[in-house]
């Protein structure tokens, strides 16, 4: 279920968690497009042959690749229903917490733990927490407004 909130109730939701949300697989085609992408031809993420014979046994999803990951882990858990435009406007106390092979399953769980008005807009930040399993692999503030 999608949790709705806005301007004026959001408050309500302080300290809420939300999730998990829908599982998401993540693929060496996605790895390797994001690697692409970026610059980052690192082995340990783009050569299977090599990552194989590392002490991880499989290639790793960058962390950058996941936290670009949780507005859509956010999104999937949380709609804003006022009329404007929530942006990223930044990423607070990110810590990769252990490597992520590929493929994996992940799931995301997010809590509202602060929210701020500045005008007209509203800055919220969320604690977003990331798993394999009962695994913590990511967990980061998202600072959102809208």
């Amino acid at each position: 279920m999608i949790a709705e909130l806005s301007r004026t109730d959001y408050a309500q939701w302080l300290g809420h968690s939300f999730g998990p949300g829908h599982p998401r697989t993540i693929t060496q085609p996605e790895v390797d497009e994001f690697c692409s992408l970026t610059g980052d031809d690192q082995w340990i993420h783009v050569d299977r042959e090599r990552a194989a014979a590392s002490p991880f046994g499989s290639t790793l999803v960058p962390g950058l690749f996941l936290l670009s990951l949780l507005p859509q882990w956010i999104t999937d858990l949380v709609r804003v229903t006022d009329d404007a435009p929530v942006l990223t406007v930044g990423y607070d106390e990110v810590r990769f917490l252990a490597p992520v092979s590929v493929p994996s399953t992940l799931r995301a769980t997010v809590t509202l733990v602060e929210g701020e008005t500045r005008g007209s807009r509203l800055r919220t930040r969320w604690l977003s927490e990331v798993r394999r399993d009962d695994e913590l692999v990511l967990r980061a503030t998202a600072v959102l407004q809208w």
